[in-house]
């Protein structure tokens, strides 16, 4: 539990650094106009991606470090905390019905993305829309490229269930 807060903490301490550095809010979304606004989140997405990316191959581990998610979690809590908010809800449906946290975790890495798709069109215009699409995409693929071999077990029948 100490490693999962340490991991998300991490990722949120990125992502927030970034926008500090950029004058942009912690929280909430920025206040610089128009392209300034976007040009600053892609710096902001790309610490993101860093983040995570670091996480999974950490150099002094020779690169087999551990699968992202914690780490997606805080990142795209200082992001986008609605879309995780409903990933963590399919993240508890799947393991509830399955007892699979791979596929769990592998589902709500995906769906923040549709998530964050879905704020835009029916709640709130994501500002801006393309970095953080762009970074909860990476993001994604990278948790899901870290689990294949969970991926291979899971085809085989063979992945370890939660008790």
């Amino acid at each position: 539990m100490v490693t999962l807060v340490l991991d998300a903490l991490k990722g949120a301490a990125a992502v927030a650094t970034a926008k500090v550095v950029l004058g942009l809010p912690v929280f909430g979304e920025g206040t610089l106009a128009g392209s300034s606004l976007e040009n600053a989140y892609w710096w902001v997405a790309a610490a993101a991606i860093a983040v995570i990316v670091g996480h999974i191959f950490p150099v002094w581990l020779g690169f087999r470090g551990g699968k992202g998610v914690a780490t997606g979690v805080g990142v795209f809590l200082m992001l986008t905390p609605l879309a995780v908010a409903f990933a963590g809800v399919v993240f508890m449906l799947v393991v509830w019905q399955t007892r699979y946290v791979s596929l769990g975790s592998i589902l709500a890495a995906v769906a923040v993305p549709l998530f964050v798709l879905l704020r835009n069109v029916f709640i709130q215009p994501v500002q801006p829309l393309l970095p953080i699409m762009s970074a909860a995409i990476a993001g994604a693929m990278l948790i899901v490229f870290a689990h294949r071999e969970n991926i291979g077990r899971l085809r085989k029948g063979t992945e370890n269930r939660f008790n």
